[in-house]
């Protein structure tokens, strides 16, 4: 026959375990709605930033058409975009892309061969 403080003490140990039991379940969970939060960040942003690059791209490619087919400057482009805060470092960038060659349009139309360069050669 056991004794009361033997019964009392296997009931304190089951229920700690019971407790602990329950706090690993707890963890495991918060830790499986945190993962799952931080992989729709990273999607969402991923996401964010490809739909930023295909309308930089677009917009590259309009202001290239409007320097280079209309023969405007890149200020006087951007006077007929209207965009406020643009700037010629900006557009420039921008202008790059399509051809994701940074060197593409520096003034004396370097870069490498089969990219566009200021005079349409490219």
């Amino acid at each position: 026959m056991k004794m009361p403080n033997q019964v009392a003490a296997q009931r304190a140990r089951g229920a700690a375990r019971q407790a602990r039991a329950q706090l690993r379940a707890e963890r495991v969970a918060r830790e499986k709605r945190l993962a799952r939060a931080g992989e729709r960040v990273a999607v969402e942003l991923t996401r964010r930033d490809a739909a930023v690059a295909n309308h930089e791209w677009r917009a590259g490619t309009a202001l290239r058409e409007m320097v280079q087919t209309e023969g405007l400057g890149v200020r006087e482009a951007l006077r007929w975009c209207g965009v406020e805060g643009l700037s010629s470092r900006e557009a420039l960038r921008m202008m790059r892309l399509r051809d994701g060659d940074q060197d593409d349009l520096k003034p004396d139309g370097g870069g490498d061969e089969g990219t566009a360069n200021p005079d349409g050669g490219g």
